[in-house]
């Protein structure tokens, strides 16, 4: 349904002749972890050479706990649903050390190349650092990579920083101060978010902390029917493979 981008994190050394090998070794270093824990759908290192970790039919283990809406549609826990695209880079703070060009030129043409065989709308492509929660303290930007300076425009995607966050506005999550010393300050569609939420609350005559109670019950009681359902499908497929086992004689 979607493609959500993400940053290494990892180590970057600087693209001249003398780190040659620094350079080799890091990105199959971190090629190979990617695909031992099964991460990412694909990567993109910092020549623009795009790797496929996992099959894009299987589940990578990508988002975590994440939130994102379209069409008045709610996707949780987004490695179910979205296809996970890394970049080799450091965030930073969005400043630091963007991607490379040949970064931009590959992932743009992987974006384009994906969203026209899956059918994926361009509002469904979301960075890491805007999709991302803590489940358990209902708060937004558990991961922040990405949350500032992806180049939706550049990619020919619409701006995500300005979306209301979904996580906010349909679901109650807030922020902390560990948050705010990262961030600064929230991305644009985070207050657009709570500016509904206040408005909600002045129509109902409540507080806007009731408003967040109540939301963010919805969400706990939409996560644990989401873990209801994969258990059960779980013990469906093992089920179904016991029964086609080998069989003794």
């Amino acid at each position: 349904m979607g493609i959500l981008f993400h940053t290494s994190e990892s180590d970057i050394w600087p693209l001249e002749e003398s780190f040659n090998q620094n350079l080799r070794d890091s990105s199959q270093r971190l090629l190979r972890y990617l695909r031992r824990e099964t991460v990412y759908n694909y990567l993109v290192d910092r020549f623009g050479r795009v790797y496929r970790v996992v099959e894009d039919d299987c589940k990578a283990n990508h988002a975590g706990y994440s939130v994102w809406s379209h069409g008045g549609r709610y996707y949780l826990s987004l490695n179910n649903a979205f296809l996970g695209v890394c970049f080799e880079t450091r965030w930073e703070g969005g400043v630091a050390l963007p991607i490379t060009d040949a970064q931009f030129s590959a992932g743009r043409q992987l974006s384009d190349c994906l969203r026209q065989r899956f059918g994926i709308a361009a509002e469904m492509c979301v960075a890491h650092g805007l999709a991302s929660v803590n489940a358990k303290k209902h708060l937004i930007g558990h991961h922040v990579d990405w949350a500032r300076g992806f180049p939706f425009a550049a990619f020919g995607l619409p701006d995500q920083y300005r979306h209301p966050s979904p996580a906010v506005e349909a679901f109650g999550f807030g922020y902390d101060e560990g948050f705010l010393a990262v961030m600064g300050e929230p991305w644009p569609g985070v207050r657009t978010a709570e500016l509904s939420l206040s408005a909600e609350a002045a129509r109902r005559e409540v507080s806007v902390d009731e408003i967040r109670r109540e939301r963010q019950a919805l969400y706990d009681r939409w996560i644990q029917a989401q873990a209801r359902d994969e258990a059960s499908v779980a013990s469906g497929r093992a089920a179904k493979a016991r029964a086609h086992g080998p069989q003794g004689g």
